[in-house]
């Protein structure tokens, strides 16, 4: 046994001195025939003969690795790129067979390149550099009988950067530059494996790890699997004609069972994806096939889950180009309101609650059964809570009446039915015990969320008690169309101080925050009801106002501060009580002071225009038989005057009763059968002290 032994080993000593030997002498042959200037001339001549194009080698090497060689350089045939250069290489290394160089036939066992630098540019045409240079080789080959084939096995990538320079609008989202490492092994030239692979993208869109195989005998094909790492997909969306507003953001996780061919690329994903504009994170798994010409995107048999919600995705059909989702059917959804806004924007911010069920879509058919609970909508104010119902979706039909539900803190009920089949018009009905409009608080103008209503809602709402400061309404009813930005008031109707205002108006919903048009008509309101802020304007008023009144606000805090618009009005059987003009009147007109206390009016015609807590009379006109009283000017809402004129006018009839040597000083503001006294007001009208009696034309 040991005398066998040694006999081995020593047959292996001897062949691998042989082996060495011949190794040495192969390599001083190659350096006999083959000397290094030699080579690169060989080379650069057969490369630019079969390319067509200039190439450049600054220096060559034998090692025990192959032909080394260094800057390798083949330029662009056109020279009116900006980048001249079509391949560069800092190392480039041929591993070859030296008994087949003996030979005089290639045969090459590994490629290495080093820092290898591909720029693939695009013409005004469409094509590529790339391109062309293929069709100019085939074409060649094809001339010349074909070119005696090249035994290559192993191709190697060491930091190869490949530039996708200009490309057309079809593609324009892979723009940019590559950074590949990889190793491909090759076997009779039509079947790769790419194995060691890393792939950077452009701008920082992530690394992609694939391991494929590929078969090139027929048709191109590959199949194998590819890990992701920080993968952006925001690059992806820029494919769309439109934006498809998908939140998937950051993926992470491994593509299995991958097919690329030039029909379609496809594979079983096992992912976690990050959600723009949040810390959420979406776990998902199924399958995912994307067609090449028409750019459909369909994924099956997938299962989703992000926080506490989760649901199945049997089928999930996307048109890329368009941004559209053309068929989805989700089943077994158990998902939180809050998660849900993650993936439909239109939910407004504050909704909460938890839904289950499911859900299709498919040829404009919507079809499901969705169950609600605790659904709730709150901003500022507790606006919509208590929910809990089920709705029921049949070919875009659904009608679900008498809905439970708290609306500002009162009892309420809602109906909601679709009025058309395709699921883009319904109609909503709100009755309501009270709101107190006091307890809302408004939006402060610094919100940059906006709404959009995606379907049209006509309805009606009605309330039976409305309070707003100190006023209150009986059976407020309002019909409303609401599309997009904008929510149309087709109708407004309610009863309050004896009498009915009713109106229209329009509420547009674009801004921050909701500004409302409105036109008012109001009948038989009872003057007297009102009850004032100021005490001293309590109980002085009385009659029936009429009138119109055409109102902007925008719907924030301090609304008041907000209104704009013109009032007109008009009081009949009119009556002030302490009018105060009595204590303006110098001592001559004492006589006058009884009879201008109380003042009695057939009719009261006012027109003004409000710019929030302030207003302009334009004119203010209080006529009876025997007297008028006019005013206009600036008053604020605190009953503040500016320059505010008044004229007070009287006849002969008035003041048959007074004294002769009194109403002789009243000659001096005669003026046919009238005397008319001027007065100016500047201060609180509701002090006497602040009215100034003028003279005549002052």
């Amino acid at each position: 046994m040991k005398k066998d032994t040694k006999k081995y080993l020593k047959i292996a000593v001897i062949a691998s001195v042989i082996i060495t030997s011949l190794i040495f002498i192969s390599i001083s042959l190659v350096y006999k025939f083959y000397p290094a200037d030699s080579v690169i001339r060989i080379i650069k001549n057969r490369t630019e003969a079969l390319l067509n194009r200039k190439v450049e080698i600054s220096s060559l090497h034998y090692s025990l690795k192959g032909i080394v060689m260094h800057d390798v350089t083949i330029y662009d045939k056109s020279s009116g790129n900006d980048e001249p250069v079509l391949f560069k290489a800092d190392e480039a290394v041929i591993t070859f067979s030296i008994f087949s160089l003996i030979k005089k036939d290639f045969s090459i066992h590994t490629l290495y390149f080093k820092g290898l630098d591909i720029n693939c540019i695009y013409g005004k045409d469409g094509k590529s550099n790339l391109q062309n240079l293929a069709a100019e080789i085939k074409e060649n080959t094809a001339k010349t009988g074909g070119e005696k084939n090249i035994k290559l096995s192993k191709i190697i990538l060491n930091d190869c950067r490949f530039r996708l320079i200009d490309p057309p609008h079809f593609i324009k989202p892979l723009e940019g530059e590559y950074r590949i490492n990889s190793t491909v092994s090759v076997k009779e030239n039509r079947f790769f494996k790419v194995t060691d692979a890393k792939i950077t993208l452009p701008s920082r869109r992530g690394i992609v790890y694939p391991e494929l195989n590929i078969d090139t005998t027929d048709a191109f094909i590959a199949k194998g699997k590819a890990k992701l790492e920080n993968a952006s997909l925001q690059w992806v969306y820029k494919f769309a004609q439109r934006d498809p507003h998908l939140p998937f953001d950051i993926v992470n996780g491994q593509v299995n069972d991958i097919e690329i061919t030039s029909e379609h690329i496809k594979g079983k994903a096992k992912v976690s994806s990050s959600l723009k504009n949040t810390k959420s994170i979406l776990f998902a798994d199924g399958s995912c096939t994307v067609t090449v010409d028409d750019r459909m995107v369909y994924i099956k048999e997938a299962k989703g889950k992000v926080n506490t919600s989760s649901s199945n995705v049997d089928i999930l059909n996307i048109a890329a180009r368009k941004g559209e989702i053309t068929k989805f059917s989700f089943t077994n959804a158990a998902l939180q309101l809050s998660d849900l806004k993650l993936f439909l924007p239109p939910l407004p911010s504050g909704i909460s609650g938890f839904v289950r069920g499911y859900l299709s879509f498919e040829s404009g058919v919507y079809n499901g059964k969705i169950e609600g609970s605790n659904i709730a909508y709150k901003g500022k104010n507790d606006i919509l809570s208590g929910i809990n119902t089920t709705i029921d979706i049949n070919h875009n039909q659904i009608k679900k009446e008498n809905i439970q539900a708290s609306l500002f803190g009162s009892n309420s009920k809602i109906s909601i039915a679709t009025t058309d089949t395709r699921f883009k018009n319904f109609y909503m009905a709100i009755n309501c015990d009270r709101i107190n409009l006091n307890n809302i608080q408004f939006g402060d103008g610094t919100s940059e969320k906006k709404i959009d209503i995606p379907v049209t809602i006509a309805g009606k709402i009605n309330v039976n008690d409305l309070s707003y400061d100190n006023f209150f309404f009986k059976n407020t009813n309002v019909d409303f169309s609401a599309a997009k930005k904008n929510i149309r008031i087709l109708n407004i109707s309610t009863s309050s101080l004896s009498g009915v205002i009713t109106g229209s108006g329009n509420i547009d919903i674009s801004g921050t925050d909701p500004y409302v048009q409105t036109s008012l008509k109001f009948n038989n309101i009872k003057i007297n009801d009102i009850k004032f802020k100021n005490e001293k304007l309590n109980n002085r008023f009385f009659g029936f106002a009429d009138g119109t009144a055409s109102l902007n606000m925008i719907l924030k805090e301090n609304i008041i501060d907000t209104i704009k618009g013109n009032a007109v009005i008009t009081v009949t059987k009119g009556k002030m009580v302490n009018t105060g003009i009595q204590d303006g009147l110098i001592i001559f007109l004492s006589e006058l002071r009884y009879k201008l206390k109380d003042l009695e009016f057939n009719k009261i015609y006012g027109n003004l225009d409000i710019a929030g807590k302030n207003f302009r009379i334009n004119s203010f006109i209080f006529n009876s038989e025997d007297l008028r009283l006019s005013v206009n000017g600036n008053l604020n809402s605190d009953l503040i005057a500016r320059d505010m004129n008044m004229k007070l006018e009287f006849n002969n009839h008035f003041i048959k009763d007074v004294p002769r040597p009194a109403v002789a000083v009243f000659n001096q503001y005669s003026s046919g059968k009238w005397y008319i006294i001027p007065f100016l007001l500047n201060g609180n009208i509701t002090e006497s002290k602040n009215m100034k009696m003028l003279k005549k034309n002052q």
